[in-house]
């Protein structure tokens, strides 16, 4: 089956009816019926306590797997008409992920970890290594290109990782907890480098369970028991 480009309206990401059960006695309902639009150069924050779904969420946001029911399009692509070559290349190429936990590579400098996320662009060495140095100077750290991550500290690893995710000039970026692992004033940087790069024109989704985190961004999505509960800027499908 081929991918199915939708018309251009603005959306990064549009989700209509998407839910997601997990079989079982009973059956688990970890999405039920979700309806989001991303507009492009939005910033959103999806907040929701432990056992909210949004985990769930993220993946099926993020292509990593796909829903029960309803339809999940990232940049006019559903990914439902994508085969597995098809649906790694959406995610080499469409989206960024940023993770609570770094998933950095120990013995790699800084700008060799960024130039990891070009890794299957097909680039020579040079130019994946010019774009990771533009990106680490983009989120303030042209004076660790060199270090590696056990030189770094937290909040430093978390720029060198949402560098990472910004190499490739992804369509949207998806954060899942970015801020679990800092202390309140690096979580503030972070939360402040968002916003700047969102000004830039950076499509980013940041999934919280922190509302002093998300209170910082001008939508936010709050997500319980599978369903959207509210959204403070619904934008209309």
């Amino acid at each position: 089956m081929t991918s199915q480009v939708g018309p251009t309206d603005g959306s990064a990401l549009h989700l209509r009816g998407v839910t997601k059960i997990y079989p079982g006695t009973p059956e688990v309902r970890a999405v039920d019926g979700v309806d989001l639009r991303v507009a492009n150069g939005e910033l959103v924050a999806v907040v929701g306590p432990s056992g909210s779904g949004k985990s769930t969420l993220l993946h099926l946001m993020g292509a990593l797997d796909l829903p029960t029911d309803g339809t999940v399009e990232i940049a006019g692509i559903d990914v439902a008409g994508l085969r597995d070559r098809a649906l790694s290349g959406l995610r080499a190429h469409r989206i960024g992920f940023i993770f609570q936990d770094f998933f950095l590579i120990d013995g790699m400098t800084a700008t060799a970890n960024v130039a990891e996320g070009l890794l299957y662009r097909g680039l020579p060495r040079r130019d994946r290594n010019e774009r990771a140095v533009a990106a680490l100077t983009r989120v303030g750290l042209s004076h660790r290109l060199t270090h590696r991550p056990s030189q770094l500290s937290g909040g430093e690893r978390q720029r060198v990782a949402i560098a990472r995710a910004l190499v490739g000039d992804p369509s949207i970026v998806f954060a899942d907890e970015p801020t679990g692992n800092l202390d309140s004033h690096t979580s503030d940087d972070i939360a402040a480098l968002f916003t700047a790069l969102n000004a830039e024109g950076s499509t980013l989704v940041v999934i919280t369970h922190d509302q002093d985190l998300a209170s910082r961004f001008p939508r936010v999505v709050e997500l319980r028991d599978g369903k959207v509960l509210s959204d403070t800027a619904t934008v209309s499908s």
